[in-house]
């Protein structure tokens, strides 16, 4: 396989997401400071956070999108348990095979994903939390939307989709 199709891909992301107004690519394991707008989830060196309960997280946007950094982080230390363990359990257990299959393929490609806040968390009305992500992988930019709800006194992700603008 060459590196020239890749090569290509990565200059016309990189030109996608000047176009799309991001300013910088900050390479960091957690959030980058507020005025950054996109952040390169690396690994990192400790273990993965649980979940913290519903009233510790009822008015903190911030603590959801150091979430979902930290579920990023997890894919791109290709750790499908630490992924999984995001997720309430009947989500995670319809979402393995395919979450798996996409791990072991960044993996065998050495590949890592760029994500950045696109929208900030808000809670909406049914009480759970959402925002938008901006994510570069090696075909280009994807918006992810991501969810999460209460269960048994823990937020746990209910969907981390890719939304067809």
């Amino acid at each position: 396989m060459k590196p020239y199709p890749i090569l290509i891909s990565a200059i016309l992301a990189a030109a996608l997401m000047v176009s799309c107004g991001v300013d910088e690519v900050v390479q960091t394991s957690a959030p980058a400071a507020p005025a950054a707008r996109a952040a390169t989830v690396v690994p990192s060196r400790g273990a993965v956070e649980t979940a913290p309960a519903p009233d510790d997280l009822a008015e903190s946007p911030a603590r959801f999108r150091q979430m979902a950094f930290d579920y990023w982080d997890a894919f791109n230390r290709y750790d499908v348990d630490a992924v999984l363990a995001f997720y309430e359990p009947t989500r995670g257990l319809e979402e393995e095979k395919i979450l798996r299959r996409d791990i072991g393929l960044l993996k065998t490609f050495g590949a890592t994903l760029l994500v950045g806040e696109k929208v900030p968390a808000f809670r909406n009305s049914r009480g759970e939390w959402e925002m938008l992500l901006l994510m570069q992988e090696p075909t280009g930019l994807r918006t992810i939307h991501m969810a999460w709800a209460a269960f048994d006194g823990q937020w746990l992700l209910i969907d981390a989709s890719e939304v067809k603008e």
